[in-house]
C-alpha cells in the first residue's frame, strides 16, 4: 500500500478551533464517512470511506509542519486529505490530540 504525502505550514493546532475555516474546506466533502481508526499525542489514522471504497489518510502534526499521507491514487493534496481535516476541525475531541504543547494533568 503506497501513501502520497501533501505538507501544509499554515495549520496551528494550539489556535485553530471547530470554528476555523481554510480555503481548501468543502462542504460537498461532509458526504464522505470518516473513522478515527488510532490517535496518539500529534498523529492520528483514519479511514475514509467513499464509494464503497476504503482509504487510509495519517495526520502528523510537528509545529509548523502538518503531514498528511493517503493511500490513494490521486497526488497532491487530495479529496479524503482535505475531507479528513475538515472533519478533524469540527470535533473538538479529536482536535486535542493534535497540538504543539503537551497537556499535563494531576
Amino acid at each position: 500500500m503506497d501513501f502520497h504525502q501533501h505538507t501544509l505550514t499554515t495549520i496551528d493546532f494550539g489556535t485553530v478551533s471547530r470554528y476555523s475555516y481554510f480555503p481548501w474546506m468543502d462542504t460537498a466533502l461532509a458526504n464522505i464517512q470518516i473513522n478515527v481508526l488510532e490517535m496518539e499525542f500529534n498523529q492520528a489514522t483514519f479511514q475514509v470511506i467513499e464509494s464503497y471504497t476504503n482509504f487510509q489518510v495519517m495526520v502528523i502534526y510537528k509545529s509548523p509542519v502538518t503531514s498528511l499521507f493517503c493511500n490513494c491514487d490521486q497526488t497532491g493534496f487530495c479529496t479524503h486529505q482535505k475531507a479528513t481535516l475538515t472533519k478533524l476541525f469540527g470535533q473538538e475531541n479529536w482536535l486535542s490530540f493534535l497540538t504543539s504543547t503537551v497537556i499535563e494533568i494531576y
